[in-house]
Formats: structure tokens, sequence, C-alpha cells
């Protein structure tokens, strides 16, 4: 008998898989007809959108950095359920991009404090830490992105948008008490994020308009750079006019599938670099990242405002595994009802 309901919830189980991956990789990933959702607004500028996994978003609500002293650039925290966007760090050192780290507190590239700044897990305001804030002994020109992968190590980008002429544009990878620079020659090095399996390193380029993906051949050495994508070619190979500064912030969905903050859209490709779409917004999208209770909604930080967009993206692996101890329970339930 067990042998038996054992074949038969393997059956079972390998349907509810086939079917979950299958409907989702024939879906289009924007649905027809889908547009971007108006969050919040009145803002200067909007950067650093992260998704806080407990029904709220962070932004960073930017302000000029000549204004440090009177207006300083601060955090929001978005609430999805009650639409209510609240400061939660008025002085924030110009946190431009924002990630979490493996004890669930968020690391930010501040760019007027010029470090990576490691804040409290109970209140962002708070930076517990200054990270890293030179290299060889001089300061950082204001870094720009981050990501963090499995093994604590920080990638992090610092070009020189204040015309603080301190160190030449790079990108750099900071693990434990080592900051190593590992790419230079870049005009304005912006947004980075790691493939799922953080086996590809993705960087955007605003400054030459695209987006560059490399091996990661062991966590911070990074090999066979090639050019990924590029935003102002469409789909067709053909030079979009009027494209005059290149992608912003990345970020990537469980698939494999990159998402760019481009000049007033938002552009995804898939693995192989071919575009999957392209999605335009009333206002120059700055920076993005998943998030919502299922993960398929995409948060967009655009000009003066915040975005949403549902997305049809394949689920997180947790909410699949879910999906197929549904259908075990339903067998289950269902065998045990015969006797």
């Amino acid at each position: 008998m067990w042998r038996r309901l054992f074949n038969r919830v393997s059956i079972i189980v390998s349907l509810f898989i086939s079917a979950a991956l299958g409907a989702k990789a024939s879906a289009q990933i924007l649905p027809p007809g889908e547009t971007p959702t108006k969050l919040a607004t009145g803002y200067v500028f909007t950067e650093g959108a992260l998704y806080d996994h407990n029904g709220g978003v962070y932004f960073e609500d930017m302000h000029p950095s000549g204004q440090v002293a009177t207006n300083p650039s601060h955090i929001v925290r978005y609430d999805i359920a009650s639409g209510i966007a609240t400061v939660v760090d008025p002085s924030s050192g110009g946190a431009n991009g924002l990630y979490y780290n493996a004890n669930g507190q968020v690391v930010s590239a501040d760019r007027e404090r010029r470090q990576i700044s490691l804040r409290s897990a109970s209140d962002i305001s708070v930076v517990q830490q200054a990270v890293v804030t030179a290299y060889n002994g001089t300061r950082f020109n204001g870094p720009n992105d981050l990501v963090i992968d499995s093994t604590g190590g920080i990638y992090f980008t610092d070009p020189d948008y204040e015309n603080r002429l301190s160190l030449p544009d790079a990108t750099y990878y900071f693990s434990g008490t080592t900051l190593t620079r590992i790419l230079t020659g870049f005009n304005r090095p912006n947004g980075v994020i790691l493939s799922p399996d953080q086996k590809t390193f993705y960087l955007a380029v605003e400054g030459q308009k695209l987006i560059m993906a490399y091996d990661v051949t062991s966590p911070g050495v990074l090999s066979n750079g090639r050019v990924f994508a590029r935003d102002d070619v469409n789909a067709s190979g053909q030079t979009i006019p009027g494209i005059t500064n290149g992608p912003d912030g990345l970020t990537i969905d469980p698939a494999g599938n990159v998402y760019a903050a481009v000049q007033n859209a938002v552009w995804a490709w898939n693995p192989a670099g071919q575009q999957l779409f392209e999605l335009p917004f009333p206002e120059d999208p700055t920076n993005l990242d998943f998030g919502g209770a299922d993960g398929k909604t995409l948060f967009v930080t655009a000009g003066t405002s915040l975005y949403s967009v549902r997305l049809n993206i394949v689920p997180e692996p947790a909410s699949l595994m879910l999906l197929v101890l549904g259908g075990l329970g339903l067998v289950m339930a269902s065998r045990w009802a015969r006797f």
C-alpha cells in the first residue's frame, strides 16, 4: 500500500512542479496592459528601492550634495497595506543603494558620508559601523550601489557624480578586512547585481549606456567580461535616438532575468541577453527591487516618486515548495479519506 501511495504522491508532486514552472515559463512576464502604479510622490529625487520583508519598502529621497547641512537626504518607508510613507531616517548620509546582509541589517552605499555603512536591524537610521571609507588611504568619491554575496562580501560602485576628483571611477569588493579594486576604466559604474547562483556579476555603466556581465570564478574575482545589453539599442538591434543616459539600478528574479532602470523605462532581459520587455514610465527610473507577499511586485524609484508593477515571474523556491506541499497534502487527505 505504502509503495503505491508513494508512487502516486511522486507523480502528483512532479505534476505540480511541472505545472507551476510550465505555466510561468509560457506566461508573459509583463502582463498585457500592465502599467506602473504610483504609490508615493512629492520627493526631490528617489533612489535605492528595497523591500523590507515586513510589508514595507524603503527608498531614499536624495537631496543636492550642497544642501547636506540644511536639507539632508533621508530614508522613507512606504507601508504597502496603508499606503502611508514615513521618514525613518531624517539624515541618511545620501544612502543611494540599500541591501540586506545575512543578519537582517541594511548595508548602504552612502554618497554624502562617502562610505559603505552597516545599519541597525532595529532602527535603519542608526549607523552602527562605517564598513569601509577609503581605498589605499584615499576617500571614496561617493559609493552608489552594492550587492552582497553568500560569503558576506560586498561588491559596490564608486562613480564620481559629485566631481570630487578623489579616485578614478571604479567597482570594489570588500570582504572581512580586505578591499580590492576589481574593475576600472568605465564611465560612471552604477547598479550591480549577482545572478541567483552567484556565478555571474552584472554591472550597469551609466556613462556608456551598457550592462556588463562577468563570470565569478571565486568571491570578488571576475573573468570573461562581456557586454550583456545596451539601453540605446532595441531588441531588433537598432539604435534608439534620444537616449542620453545609460542604465542605473539593477535587480534580478529567481529565473535569472535581469531588470534595469533606464531612461524613461524599465527594461528586462533573460540570462542570454535577449530583451523581454520595455515598460515606459512617466518619470526616469533610478532603482528597483522585487517584493510583496509573493515576491512578484517590482517596486521602482523614479524621479520624484515610488511606483509598483505586477509581473508574472517564477516564484521563489520557498513559494514553489509550499505549492508542492499543498499538493502533497491533498493527495494524503484523499488517500486517508478511504480508510
